[in-house]
């Protein structure tokens, strides 16, 4: 791929953990977009679906999610055959002195209708931006909520788009299940179509503490494996049903070379402090 994810779930308008233009719309697949409650369409879509709900993707228009983000500055730990084990497996202290933090805001701002392959979707479009943001040229993110999970329909912000039909989480889930499918992201600059080396449910209740509460969670592993950076990420995404995405962890792991010791070291940490879900 030669590219990474850095901006996917680092960057300041959250473009994830997603993967993911009105104004000035470059079409792919024969896609088109337009406000929802639009009457005056021109499209070639035959068939409407309806945005199912969701538990791992709860809530309507209004609904969002506020995270205390941490990134990590310190050099990383030998990698000793690390296993996961639940959360405390990460050895995680925010009070080392090798941490920095900021706040962001994710919100479900607009239900917008999405045309892929003949097919109108339902898509709530989702954007997430730092409490202290003033540009106006957010990326957005649309999802839609399927019967058999949740799918990334692509990104666009003022400037550009790209829309794809890719599965981002399946559901129902229980531990062991995995899947593959290729989703939009961006680098900061572009929108494009990326695939994880892995998607799995690891666990299906695990609790993880928060500031806005305790939560039982779906974890949900990631791996990504560029080509230029010597080593591979790996995504840990807490779930927890009619709540939502509660906390995630990137990790970036450089596999030992004969006769060198490798290492691993948590990159950035999300963590939700404060929600609210509208129905």
């Amino acid at each position: 791929m030669g590219k990474n994810l850095k901006t996917y779930f680092n960057n300041k308008y959250l473009v994830l953990s997603i993967l993911i233009s009105i104004l000035s719309l470059m079409c792919n697949e024969n896609s088109n977009i337009t406000n929802s409650g639009d009457d005056n369409n021109n499209f070639t879509c035959k068939d409407t679906v309806r945005n199912y709900m969701n538990p791992l993707y709860p809530g309507n228009v209004g609904t969002y999610w506020q995270y205390k983000y941490f990134f990590n500055s310190q050099l990383g730990e030998e990698d000793t055959g690390w296993v996961y084990n639940g959360f405390i497996s990460f050895s995680i202290n925010f009070n080392d002195g090798s941490w920095s933090e900021d706040s962001f805001k994710v919100e479900i701002e607009n239900k917008r209708f999405i045309c892929l392959n003949d097919t109108t979707y339902e898509c709530n479009i989702h954007t997430g931006y730092p409490l202290n943001l003033t540009d106006s040229n957010l990326i957005r993110w649309a999802y839609w909520n399927g019967n058999d999970g949740i799918y990334s329909m692509g990104l666009y912000n003022n400037t550009d788009s790209l829309f794809h039909k890719g599965l981002y989480i399946k559901y129902p889930l229980i531990k062991g299940d995995n899947w593959k499918d290729k989703i939009v992201i961006t680098d900061g600059y572009a929108f494009y179509l990326f695939e994880f080396t892995v998607n799995e449910c690891i666990s299906e209740m695990e609790i993880i503490n928060t500031p806005a509460g305790s939560f039982p969670c779906y974890v949900i592993y990631r791996r990504e494996e560029p080509e230029d950076v010597g080593g591979y990420y790996d995504y840990y995404e807490y779930y927890s049903p009619n709540v939502g995405l509660v906390c995630s962890v990137k990790k970036y792991t450089i596999p030992p070379p004969p006769g060198i010791k490798g290492y691993w070291r948590i990159i950035s940490v999300e963590i939700l402090t404060q929600y609210s879900i509208k129905n």
